[in-house]
């Protein structure tokens, strides 16, 4: 059987760390298990990890910054 976890979230954010990644990994030991994911793509053995997109917002310093218009069209 084939189980897939679709996420908006990057493979760094806390939810896909703290609760997605080990669930995936131990039902992993029994099934085929897919992420699809934003952001840069990161290998996770056994996982089967794929890249959705790039998030549709710009990391700065300070926060994040929602892109809009040209910038969100190149960025994706």
């Amino acid at each position: 059987m084939k189980i897939a976890f679709c996420t908006t979230l990057n493979l760094n954010a806390s939810t896909l760390v703290g609760r997605i990644l080990p669930l995936a990994q131990e039902l992993a030991h029994q099934y085929e298990v897919h992420i699809i994911h934003l952001g840069p793509n990161t290998p996770h053995e056994p996982l089967h990890v794929h890249t959705a997109g790039n998030e549709p917002f710009a990391r700065r310093t300070h926060g994040k910054k929602r892109l809009h218009g040209i910038s969100l069209l190149v960025a994706l």
